[in-house]
C-alpha cells in the first residue's frame, strides 16, 4: 500500500525499487557522503584523487546506473545556479585578467573547476533520495567509535607516552605527511591533541559536531537526547583541542540549553540528568585547564581581536581583506574558482593577515564566506543566502543547528565546494522526513526516502 503524500512528494516506485543493487547503491551513496572526510585523507590508486573522491565517483555511477526516473535537477537549483554563474565568472575574469598560471598551472586550474562539478552532481545524486535511518544509525555509530578512540588515544598518551595510530587503513597512503612519531614529538614538546583516525583534531571535531546536534535534540527518536553521546563526543571534541570545535560545540550546548522552549517543559528527572551531563563536561573542561592543555586553544581565541600574524585572524580576516583589495571590477564578479594564488601572485596583492608560508596552499587559504566573494564576486552572493535561507525555511531544529555549524565551519575555513559542507549538508536533509513534515527523528524505509522533489522545496 502506497503511503498517502502530498502531489509534490509523491514516489512513482519502479521495479528497480524492489531489486537488491537499487538498495545497495541508495545505502552505498550515504556511506559515502557519511564518511566521505575520513577517505578524503587517503590517496587512492589514481594520482590526483583521493580515495574519498574516488568512492563518490563509483557510489555516483552506481545510483546512476539504478535510476529509473528522471532527477528533478532544479529542486537544487541554487546550489547548480552558483557553480554555473560562478564559472561564467571564471571564464570572464581569467580573460580579462591574464593571470600568469605559475603557481596553480592551467591543467591544475582546469581539474578543480571539474572537481567543484564533481561535487555538485555528487550532491544533486545523493540527495536524490535519503535512507534516513540507515544514515543516522551508521552515523551515531561512527561517532561513538571515534569518540572512544579519540578517548583511548589520549589514556594511553598519558599512561605510556605512546600515540596511537593515526593512519588506520592499511593499504593506502595518508594524502598527509603525518604520523605518530611526529605526532608524539609534537606532544611531548609542545601539547598533547588528540586526532583519533584523522589527520588533523580540527577534522576530528568537524565530525562529530552534528553529531553532538543529533545526541542533543534526538536521533531516530523526536526530542530524545542521547546524553551518553553528548557526554562521549563533548569529551572527545575537548581533548581535541580544537578551537573551532570547541567554539562550535560550546554554542550548540548553549543554544540547546536556553534557547530551546523544551528545556522549560523538561521533567524533574530528565532536568537532574541534564544537568548532571553538563557538570561532567565542565568538570573536564576544568580539568584540562587546570592542567595547561586549553592554553593553546584560548590564546588562539584571544587571538582574534589580533590585528596581523595570528592563525585566527588569518582564517577569519585574511579573506575579506584580499577581497577589499580587488579591483572593483573583480569585486563584482571574482577572481575565478581556484584562481586566487594566480591572481595574488600576478598583481602582487597583500595583507597584513598573510601566512608567513609561502606555499600555494598558503598563498591562497581563505574562509569559504569570504571565498566565495574573492572567487565568484558579490553578484553570485544572491545564489548562496538563497540556499541557506531554503535550507533553513525546510529544516527542522537539529537541520537548523547543524546548519548554523556549517556557517561557522565556513566562516573559519572550510569552502563551499568541500567535502566537509558536503557531510554537513548531507546531515541536515536528513532532519526532513519522507512526508515533507519537518522532524528530528524516525526511521525512513529505502523506498519512503526522501524525494528529491521534497528537496526542491529546501533548497
Amino acid at each position: 500500500m502506497n503511503r498517502a503524500l502530498p502531489k509534490s512528494c509523491l514516489i512513482h516506485r519502479s521495479s528497480a525499487e524492489k531489486t537488491g543493487l537499487y538498495a545497495f547503491a541508495l545505502k552505498f551513496i550515504c556511506f559515502s557522503a557519511v564518511l566521505c572526510t575520513f577517505f578524503e585523507q587517503y590517496c587512492s590508486f589514481i594520482p590526483g584523487i583521493t580515495l574519498g573522491e574516488l568512492i563518490l565517483i563509483i557510489a555516483s555511477l552506481l545510483r546512476i546506473v539504478t535510476l529509473r526516473n528522471k532527477i528533478q535537477f532544479k529542486s537544487t537549483s541554487p546550489l547548480i545556479a552558483y557553480y554555473f554563474f560562478g564559472l561564467l565568472m571564471t571564464c570572464i575574469s581569467v580573460l580579462i585578467s591574464q593571470v600568469n598560471f605559475t603557481l596553480v598551472p592551467e591543467w591544475e586550474f582546469a581539474s578543480r573547476l571539474l572537481r567543484y562539478l564533481a561535487i555538485v552532481l555528487f550532491f544533486v545524486l545523493a540527495c536524490d533520495r535519503i535512507d534516513k535511518g540507515f544514515v543516522l544509525r551508521l552515523y551515531r555509530l561512527l561517532c561513538i567509535i571515534v569518540s572512544i578512540y579519540i578517548l583511548l588515544q589520549s589514556l594511553v598518551y598519558l599512561l605510556f607516552n605512546v600515540y596511537l595510530p593515526v593512519k588506520v587503513l592499511p593499504f593506502f597512503e595518508f594524502s598527509r605527511a603525518v604520523n605518530t612519531k611526529e605526532l608524539l614529538d609534537l606532544a611531548n614538546n609542545y601539547y598533547y591533541r588528540g586526532c583519533g583516525p584523522f589527520a588533523e583534531p580540527g577534522y576530528a571535531a568537524q565530525f562529530l559536531l552534528p553529531g553532538l546536534a543529533f545526541s542533543l535534540y534526538g536521533w531516530l527518536k523526536k526530542d530524545r537526547s542521547d546524553l551518553f553521546a553528548v557526554i562521549l563526543i563533548s569529551f572527545s571534541v575537548i581533548v581535541t583541542t580544537s578551537v573551532q570545535g570547541i567554539v562550535i560545540g560550546l554554542l550548540t550546548v548553549l543554544v540547546f540549553t536556553f534557547a530551546d522552549p523544551r528545556r522549560r517543559r523538561m521533567e524533574k528527572g530528565k532536568m537532574k540528568n541534564w544537568l548532571l551531563t553538563l557538570a561532567s563536561i565542565s568538570a573536564l573542561a576544568a580539568v584540562l585547564y587546570l592542567k595547561g592543555q586549553l592554553d593553546f586553544p584560548l590564546e588562539r581565541i584571544s587571538g582574534i581581536t589580533l590585528a596581523e600574524g595570528d592563525s585566527t585572524s588569518l582564517r577569519l580576516y585574511r579573506g575579506f581583506a584580499l577581497w577589499l583589495k580587488l579591483p572593483l571590477l573583480y569585486k563584482l564578479i571574482g577572481v575565478g574558482f581556484g584562481n586566487i594564488a594566480n591572481f595574488i601572485d600576478t598583481f602582487n596583492i597583500r595583507t597584513a593577515y598573510d601566512s608567513y608560508l609561502t606555499s600555494v596552499t598558503a598563498t591562497e587559504y581563505v574562509n569559504g564566506i569570504s571565498g566565495v566573494l574573492i572567487c565568484s564576486g558579490l553578484l553570485s552572493v544572491p545564489f548562496i543566502v538563497t540556499w541557506f535561507v531554503r535550507l533553513y525555511k525546510g529544516s527542522a531544529v537539529v537541520g537548523r543547528i547543524i546548519l548554523f555549524q556549517l556557517f561557522l565551519v565556513l566562516s573559519s575555513g572550510s569552502g563551499v565546494f568541500t567535502l566537509s559542507s558536503l557531510f554537513f549538508v548531507f546531515l541536515l536533509l536528513t532532519s526532513v522526513d519522507s512526508a515533507g513534515d519537518k522532524t528530528t527523528g524516525g526511521p525512513t524505509r529505502p523506498e519512503t526516502a526522501v524525494p528529491n522533489q521534497l528537496i526542491g522545496e529546501i533548497i
